[in-house]
């Protein structure tokens, strides 16, 4: 009986010896007839429990049959302790890649459009919008995979996927951290001195280019994994094909660049920022104190006390936007810097599962669709042009109304599209727009002036 049970996990494990795999492999990747799981379990006592975990978290380790390695499924989920995850793992993931592309694209627009705008802190704004959108490219390939469970995009963006991820992730960690040094340039170590846009450019050219190189090798490591396991509804083995890493030399290697790129995607810019903000929280505290000083020796004026308790309301509101960066950047890469130091670190045991990474994933990327709200609206300028943009919307919608009157006669919405589209400024200042409520007219002004820019 033991024989014949061995000759069968041998077919199962498509021609592997028993001898030289783990229990947890031959479970996870082949799920073995039950007529052996008996003889099995006396001889590894240690597989009745590997039995029940593969059972109530689904595989996440298969085997290519043509290297008899074992690979980590990465995005692709098979046997899921819940089988519609995928369905509410998408609805998220499609909520935070609408909010990334509009709210993205409207900060990089920003700063094309408006000459205003083109500043230094802004150029690194926009420069972070720029790494989101690009980690926005991952997202429908992973809601690809959520859906097939196998990795159907091919083999050359298995390559590029995860590769992208994480330069997109460098690059917005050292643009974060060339904005605290920007910032503690200008207010602490030089005050009154300010970057200029050329200077600012290189730099983020620079970024890129680091985070190009650093990250080339994972294209290499990144490849297509065959194998199969056992479609339970029809109880027969099924071909799947997962994109996953396949590092060459001993698995040492591995983990040694892994923890290079925690270092360099976390522990050094972390400490670097943390040590930029917390002088400049100093500085700002210092002067606070100072004004506070002032305004109690002073005369107290009407002008005076406004004008100090502005000041005091505006370094508040710094203090407030640095410590959200500080604590976004935690956020962002914190669970990913755990993530991969314990897959790295416990790649023999196995025990790390697919849907803990599709889990650190939706977080890294609800970070990532939030950017532009810390980063783009706290920021004054941002403010006004989102303010004057859905201002903009808001009154172009009254116009299209059916019931807009120009100068006292109907017109539909074509006819005040083409209107909005056709005049120039000046005669659109001579115009009078109103629905009924008054608010166009008191902002169309400035909303179709906007337009025509």
């Amino acid at each position: 009986m033991q024989g014949g049970c061995k000759l069968r996990i041998l077919y199962f494990a498509a021609g592997t010896s028993f001898c030289n795999r783990n229990c947890e492999t031959i479970l996870s990747s082949c799920f073995l007839p039950s007529c052996c799981r008996s003889w099995l379990v006396t001889t590894f006592p240690s597989c009745l429990i590997l039995m029940s975990k593969v059972k109530k978290m689904g595989i996440s380790y298969v085997v290519e049959h043509e290297t008899n390695k074992t690979f980590f499924t990465f995005f692709s989920e098979f046997d899921r302790a819940w089988k519609d995850s995928h369905i509410l793992v998408n609805i998220i993931l499609g909520f935070l890649f609408v909010m990334s592309l509009g709210g993205n694209t409207l900060v990089i627009s920003f700063f094309v459009r408006f000459k205003a705008i083109r500043q230094v802190t802004n150029l690194f704004i926009t420069n972070l919008a720029v790494s989101n959108l690009t980690f926005s490219i991952l997202v429908p390939l992973v809601m690809t995979t959520q859906v097939t469970g196998d990795w159907v995009v091919g083999d050359a963006l298995c390559h590029l996927a995860t590769a992208i991820e994480f330069m997109s992730g460098i690059v917005c960690a050292w643009t974060m951290v060339l904005i605290s040094v920007d910032r503690y340039q200008t207010i602490v170590k030089l005050p009154g001195r300010r970057s200029t846009l050329k200077g600012t450019l290189v730099r983020v050219v620079l970024v890129w280019i680091g985070a190009i190189f650093f990250t080339s090798p994972l294209a290499v490591f990144f490849r297509t994994v065959e194998s199969a396991i056992k479609d339970k509804s029809k109880n027969v083995l099924r071909r799947v094909i997962v994109c996953s890493v396949d590092a060459p030399g001993p698995h040492y290697m591995l983990l040694i660049y892994a923890c290079i790129n925690i270092f360099l995607v976390f522990i050094i810019p972390l400490t670097i920022i943390t040590r930029n903000y917390r002088a400049i929280m100093k500085k700002f505290s210092s002067s606070v104190q100072r004004m506070r000083n002032h305004m109690e020796s002073a005369p107290r004026t009407r002008i005076s006390s406004v004008r100090a308790a502005a000041h005091v309301h505006k370094e508040a509101r710094v203090l407030r936007m640095l410590i959200a960066m500080v604590v976004l950047f935690v956020l962002m890469w914190g669970p990913v810097t755990v993530f991969i130091l314990a897959y790295t670190a416990d790649y023999e045991n196995q025990i790390i599962q697919s849907y803990q990474l599709t889990t650190v994933f939706i977080i890294t990327y609800a970070n990532a669709a939030l950017n532009p709200v810390v980063y783009g609206i706290l920021n004054e300028q941002y403010q006004s042009q989102f303010r004057r943009l859905f201002n903009r919307i808001r009154c172009k919608v009254t116009l299209c109304d059916t019931s807009v009157r120009e100068n006292g006669s109907t017109v539909g919405r074509n006819s005040i599209r083409q209107v909005i589209r056709t005049l120039s400024g000046r005669e659109i200042q001579n115009k009078r727009y109103d629905n009924g409520d008054g608010f166009c007219e008191n902002v169309m002004d400035n909303i179709c002036e906007e337009t025509q820019s």
